[in-house]
C-alpha cells in the first residue's frame, strides 16, 4: 500500500502500485500538446492549446493568461500569479482562498530569501532562506531551522521555548540528483518518492504522512511550493505537471527559441540545476571537478557544447592555422588602432603615445554605438543574449570596426573571429575566452577538458589571438602570458559555437597562489 498525493501535496489518498504509459505529443515548435495517461485503475488525459503566434501555453484556451513579457498569471483551479517588474514572482494567490495570499521576496541579485503566507492580511508563516539554511515559523509559534549538508538534512524544530529533538533525514538521489528516498539516523524510511518524467510525483510512500509530507526538496533537489505544486529553480518556476515553465528564458535563445521548453522535452537525460541551461549529470560532474574552486554565477550560467565532438589532429591544425593567418580579415584586425594594443610585433611593450589616446575615444564611440543598437534590439523585445548574437554576427559590427572607426580591442577581434572561424570551421567548437585583461579565441578545444587548466588542454586545440597577430598550437607552443591571465582570477566569460548553437558560460575565479 503507498500514500499517493497531488501536485499540491493537500490530498491523500490510498492505491495499489501498478504499472501505467504515459505518452506524450508535441507540436513542431518542441510544445507539449497532448499528454495520455494510461493504467489499470486510472485513465486521464491532458491538452495544453498553445498560442498560434508565440510558444505560450495554457490548459484553458485563454491566451489573456500571460502579462506582456510572457510570464504566466493564471494557474487552473489553483492560484492567481503576480509579478515585480523584473520578471520574478511576486505574490500568489490561492484560488480557493482568496483571502490567502503568499508572498516572494528576492535579494539584489534575484535569489529567493523569503516566503511569507498570509491569510485575512494576517502572517500565518514565514520561510527565511539562508546559504544552506532554512528558517521557518508558524502562526501556531512553531518554529523549525533546516540545515543541508551535503547529502542530508538536519531538521530542528521547537514550540513556545519548548524544545523539540532533532531530526536527520538522509536523502539518495536519482541520477538527475532527484530525492527518491529518505531515511533518518536510523536507516529507517521515511519517505520514498517516484516522479513522473517531468516531476510530478507518481506515488509517494511512508509510514507516517506528516513525516512525507515534511519533504521539501524534491524533483532535481529542488524545493516545491506546497500552495502552488511549483518548483523554483532560481532563475524561474517549473510547473511539473504542465511539463514547462511559467515563464521565458531571462537568458533568451541560448537553448533554443523555445523559451519555455524544459531541459528540450528530455527530461530522463537532462536537468536544468538554474533554470537557464540543461546539462547531463556528467556534464555537472565534468565541471564541478574540472574548474577546482570556481564558483560559478547562478543568475548568468548557461550551457556547454556538446562534450562528445571529437578532437582533430596536428597535422590538420597546422593547416588550419596557416591558412587562418593568411586571412584577410585576421590580417585587417591587426592592422586596426587599438587603445590597449601596447605591444611590438616582436612583443616588447611601448608607453602609451598620442595615437593610443585617439584610438580609445574610437573605441570608446564604438562600444556607445554597439550598445545603443543592442539597447534598440531589446526595446523590441529581443532578450539580450539574443540581441548580442544577433549583433555580433552581423555585417553591422565589421562596418563599424572597419569603416566607421576603423579600431577594434581585443573584444572585438575576438567577436568577429568566433563568427569567421565558425562559419569556415562549423563542425569545430569555436570559443571566446574572455579573461580579465584580454579575450582571444580557442578552436577545437575539448569540451570535456576543464576550461582553466591549460595544461589539459588537447595537444591540437587553437589560441587565436587576432588583436596579437598571433595563433598557437597548444601542444607545439603556448606562451605563458595565457596560463598568467587564467591564473590571475576574476570573472571570466566564456561563449562557445559549434553549428547554430551558441552559448554563453560566466565563471568568477579565485586567484590561483
Amino acid at each position: 500500500m503507498t500514500i499517493t498525493l497531488n501536485h499540491l501535496n493537500n490530498i491523500p489518498t490510498i492505491s495499489l502500485i501498478e504499472p501505467y504509459c504515459q505518452t506524450y505529443t508535441y507540436d513542431i515548435g518542441n510544445n507539449l500538446t497532448h499528454l495520455s495517461h494510461q493504467a489499470k485503475s486510472n485513465t486521464w488525459q491532458q491538452t495544453l492549446t498553445i498560442h498560434p503566434n508565440s510558444n505560450r501555453g495554457t490548459e484553458n484556451n485563454n491566451q489573456n493568461n500571460f502579462d506582456t513579457n510572457g510570464n504566466l498569471l493564471h494557474l487552473d483551479n489553483i492560484a492567481n500569479l503576480d509579478w515585480y517588474y523584473n520578471n520574478t514572482l511576486n505574490k500568489l494567490t490561492k484560488a480557493d482562498k482568496s483571502n490567502t495570499t503568499q508572498y516572494y521576496v528576492y535579494d539584489y541579485q534575484g535569489n529567493r530569501v523569503r516566503t511569507v503566507i498570509e491569510s485575512n492580511h494576517q502572517v500565518q508563516s514565514q520561510r527565511d532562506y539562508l546559504p544552506s539554511l532554512d528558517l521557518s515559523i508558524n502562526q501556531a509559534k512553531q518554529q523549525s531551522s533546516t540545515l543541508h549538508i551535503g547529502t542530508h538534512i538536519l531538521s530542528e524544530s521547537s514550540k513556545d521555548n519548548a524544545k523539540i529533538p532533532n531530526q536527520t533525514r538522509y536523502q539518495l538521489t536519482s541520477h538527475l540528483q532527484s530525492n527518491a528516498l529518505e531515511l533518518d539516523d536510523k536507516a529507517q524510511t521515511l519517505s520514498y518518492e517516484h516522479y513522473y518524467p517531468y516531476g510530478g510525483t507518481a506515488l509517494i510512500a511512508g509510514k507516517d504522512k506528516t513525516q512525507v509530507q515534511q519533504k521539501r526538496y524534491r524533483y532535481t533537489g529542488k524545493e516545491r511550493d506546497d500552495s502552488s505544486g511549483l518548483c523554483y529553480y532560481g532563475a524561474r518556476y517549473l510547473a511539473p505537471w504542465l511539463a514547462r515553465w511559467i515563464s521565458p528564458d531571462s537568458a533568451g535563445a541560448v537553448e533554443g527559441l523555445n523559451l519555455y521548453v524544459y531541459v528540450d522535452n528530455n527530461p530522463i537525460k537532462y536537468r536544468d540545476p538554474t533554470g537557464h541551461v540543461k546539462e547531463t549529470p556528467e556534464q555537472q560532474a565534468i565541471e564541478e571537478g574540472a574548474v577546482g574552486g570556481v564558483e560559478k554565477s547562478e543568475a548568468e550560467k548557461h550551457t556547454t557544447i556538446d562534450k562528445n565532438i571529437s578532437s582533430i589532429d596536428l597535422t590538420t591544425m597546422r593547416k588550419i592555422r596557416q591558412d587562418v593567418l593568411q586571412w584577410g580579415i585576421f590580417k585587417d584586425l591587426g592592422k586596426l588602432d587599438s587603445s590597449s594594443r601596447f605591444f611590438e610585433e616582436d612583443g616588447s611593450v611601448y608607453p602609451y603615445q598620442e595615437h593610443t589616446a585617439i584610438a580609445e575615444n574610437k573605441i570608446k564611440m564604438l562600444r556607445e554605438n554597439k550598445n545603443t543598437h543592442l539597447a534598440n534590439m531589446i526595446s523590441n523585445d529581443v532578450p539580450f543574449f539574443d540581441a548580442l548574437v544577433q549583433f555580433s554576427s552581423s555585417g553591422k559590427l565589421k562596418d563599424m570596426v572597419f569603416k566607421q572607426y576603423k579600431a577594434a580591442n581585443c573584444g572585438e577581434c575576438s567577436d568577429i573571429m568566433l563568427h569567421e572561424l565558425n562559419r569556415h570551421y562549423p563542425d569545430m567548437v569555436v570559443e571566446i575566452l574572455e579573461v580579465p585583461g584580454h579575450a582571444f579565441n580557442l578552436l577545437n578545444r575539448d569540451q570535456s577538458t576543464p576550461l582553466f587548466k591549460p595544461d589539459k588542454w588537447n595537444a591540437d586545440t587553437l589560441i587565436i589571438d587576432a588583436w596579437k597577430k598571433k595563433i598557437y598550437i597548444k601542444g607545439e607552443s603556448m606562451p605563458e602570458y595565457y596560463h598568467d591571465h587564467i591564473n590571475s582570477g576574476g570573472e571570466f566569460i566564456n561563449i562557445t559555437k559549434h553549428q547554430t548553437q551558441m552559448n554563453l558560460n560566466i565563471f568568477t575565479v579565485p586567484k590561483k597562489k
